[in-house]
């Protein structure tokens, strides 16, 4: 089947790049939405009429954007002419019981300074929508701990919740970007230490992987043995969420594919474990979404 060709063999490392074709157009506009707003808005009506529980929203600034594109990226939902038709549509996704969560994509404090940005938070979960923090920790933007502290207590203020800290994928211009993933770990640790409790329902450092995403649960010592600590947030097969894991400790590595098994094994667990392929097929169609730019893209989880 195509979804398990595409589940079992997409090259992550060449996520986003030219040539990487193994999603044709036909197959994201059959299983996920994106394209101009207007086009998102009426295809979230067919999909509310048809009874979708869930729907998850993804778009945000990128990069620490300046304050023109923060304030061009926020008027989609405070001064463009189809803003207020695409906020009642928000508005009557949750009147019908449904769970409307937007994926906000900030990777700076700075995003949220704008009176705009606040306004277009504000606007949104008005509507009884949710707001989701989530973003890359990206060398030479957010490489900091007081940094991700004031995003994650400036988002909560807003009433917006943190959700996740992402570590830079492995693809494109990532040598410039990347950070290792044991100064991503202290990063997040020391952040996470300086929040309140409101701000704490956010995980990483995660990996968005082939196994799945794992998260660097930390940095430890086992039998003389200096490791990482890695643990499946999600997994391609559902029994290995949850599952710790170990690896032989590494300073310079910033993605799992460098990093070598701990105390021993020849192996991970998963590289032994090939994917059930009734488990991948049972997912609603649904879970396929798929966005282009800054499109609207709609998952069922």
């Amino acid at each position: 089947m195509l979804i398990n060709n595409i589940h079992t063999s997409y090259n992550m490392k060449q996520h986003g790049a030219h040539g990487n074709d193994l999603i044709t157009s036909e197959f994201a506009h059959e299983f996920g939405i994106y394209g101009p707003p207007s086009y998102c808005v009426d295809r979230l009506n067919e999909l509310v009429e048809l009874g979708i529980d869930r729907f998850i929203l993804a778009g945000g600034p990128d990069l620490a954007m300046p304050d023109p594109e923060i304030a061009e990226m926020a008027q989609r939902f405070v001064t463009d002419a189809d803003a207020d038709d695409c906020l009642r549509l928000f508005e009557e996704i949750v009147a019908v019981g449904k769970h409307l969560a937007v994926m906000g994509h900030y990777s700076h404090p700075r995003e949220l300074a704008p009176e705009i940005a606040r306004r277009a938070v504000a606007r949104i979960r008005e509507t009884g929508a949710q707001i989701r923090m989530q973003a890359p920790l990206i060398r030479h933007v957010n490489d900091d701990t007081r940094v991700w502290a004031e995003l994650w207590s400036e988002g909560v203020k807003l009433g917006m919740i943190p959700y996740y800290m992402f570590i830079e994928r492995d693809t494109g211009a990532r040598g410039y970007f990347q950070v290792p993933l044991a100064r991503c770990f202290e990063i997040y640790n020391e952040a996470f230490q300086r929040v309140s409790g409101l701000a704490r329902t956010v995980r990483g450092p995660s990996m968005s992987a082939f196994p799945g995403k794992v998260r660097v649960a930390g940095v430890s010592e086992i039998h003389g043995e200096k490791v990482f600590v890695l643990e499946l947030l999600q997994a391609r097969d559902p029994r290995h969420v949850g599952r710790p894991f170990f690896a032989r400790f590494d300073p310079a590595a910033s993605w799992l594919d460098e990093l070598r098994p701990a105390l021993g094994e020849a192996r991970f667990f998963f590289e032994s474990e090939a994917p059930r392929v009734n488990d991948i097929n049972r997912r609603p169609p649904a879970m396929a979404g798929y966005t282009n730019g800054h499109g609207i893209s709609v998952a069922g989880d």
